[in-house]
């Protein structure tokens, strides 16, 4: 009996098309879909949908937001409530869709969906070297491995599950 493809959820934080969102689209390309199935969640319609679309990559919306420097507590209020959301939602998606395996593409991901990936493998694919240590600290215990794309990147993240991958 053949078996059927892993499927992974890909989280990201913007429908724009930039580095992270091209070096994303190119992992999904580059996937063997006999062997693993992508499906995509996005805060809404712009160049990365479409390039998904393109790849036959069916698209979840959620909303997800660009996470802002801010000690504004009532910032931080509206992050915390969309979260909630975020995280209902993507429980759902993974009980419906029988998700194998959660890619978080960047740190907001993951701010937004650490309560979801509880009990499931979790990839964080890290670019940046400017993650608060607050959120370090909170949510990467949850992730199972983290890809960082150079070595200052994987300094900056907990060791003995960081692997480097430029």
């Amino acid at each position: 009996m053949p078996t059927l493809p892993h499927r992974i959820l890909y989280v990201h934080h913007a429908a724009v098309l930039g580095g992270a969102e091209i070096s994303l689209l190119e992992l999904i390309r580059c996937l063997d879909r006999a062997r693993y199935d992508p499906v995509a969640m996005l805060p809404g319609e712009g160049p990365l949908t479409f390039a998904l679309r393109e790849l036959n990559v069916p698209i979840h919306f959620a909303p997800l937001r660009r996470l802002k420097r801010s000690w504004n507590p009532v910032r931080w209020l509206q992050y915390a409530q969309s979260a909630r959301r975020v995280a209902a939602q993507v429980r759902e998606i993974v009980q419906r869709l029988h998700i194998d395996l959660i890619h978080l593409n960047g740190w907001p991901a993951m701010f937004f969906l650490s309560s979801a990936v509880r009990g499931l493998p979790c990839v964080l694919h890290l670019r940046d070297v400017a993650v608060p240590r607050l959120v370090q600290r909170q949510f990467s215990r949850r992730i199972t491995r983290i890809i960082a794309v150079s070595n200052a990147v994987a300094r900056l993240s907990p060791p003995g599950r960081t692997v480097v991958i430029h």
